[in-house]
C-alpha cells in the first residue's frame, strides 16, 4: 500500500488509529500478532568467507592465473610480484569491507531506541523495537525517527 498518497484520516481508518493514539490493550495486541519492529538480518558469512571473497572476482582469477604462468616458466620475479600485488589487493578490500562494516554497526546502534507515543491519548516513552503500525509517535526538534514512519 502507498501510505505517503493516503490522507491522515484515510490511514487512521486503515490502521484503526486514532489521534490520541491507540489503547494499551490493542497495542499489545498489535504487538503480539505482527511482532516486535525490528529488522531482520540474513545469515552473516565467516571471516574466512569474506576474505576469499576477494580473491575470486575475474580480476584476481585472471592475476592469480598470470602469476602461476609466470611462475611456471621460470620468471620468478614477475609472477612473485603479480602474487604480492593480488594478495595486497585482497588484504585491503578485506580491511575496507570490514571498517564500512563497523561504521555500518555503530550507525544502527545511534538510531533511535526509544519513541514518545500517544497510549490513550498519555504520552509515554516506548522501546523502539515495540512500535506497532498505528501508532501515533511525537517527535521533536533533535529526535531521531525511531521508524519508518508517516510524517
Amino acid at each position: 500500500m502507498k501510505w505517503y498518497q493516503l490522507t491522515v484520516k484515510e490511514v487512521s481508518t486503515c490502521l484503526l488509529s486514532e489521534k490520541n493514539g491507540l489503547s494499551t490493550n490493542e497495542r499489545e495486541t498489535r504487538l503480539k500478532r505482527d511482532g516486535k519492529n525490528i529488522m531482520t538480518e540474513k545469515n552473516k558469512p565467516k571471516k574466512w568467507q569474506k576474505l576469499l571473497k576477494h580473491f575470486t572476482d575475474l580480476l584476481m582469477i585472471v592475476l592469480l592465473f598470470a602469476a602461476g604462468l609466470k611462475l611456471f616458466i621460470g620468471e620468478y620475479l614477475e609472477g612473485s610480484i603479480i602474487l604480492l600485488v593480488v594478495i595486497i589487493n585482497g588484504l585491503v578490500g578485506y580491511w575496507q569491507e570490514k571498517k564500512a562494516e563497523e561504521s555500518l554497526n555503530g550507525l544502527k546502534e545511534m538510531m533511535g531506541q526509544e519513541a514518545t507515543v500517544l497510549v490513550d491519548g498519555i504520552k509515554k516513552r516506548v522501546c523502539s523495537e515495540e512500535l506497532v503500525k498505528g501508532d501515533v509517535v511525537e517527535l521533536k526538534a533533535g529526535d531521531k525517527v525511531p521508524a519508518d514512519i508517516r510524517l
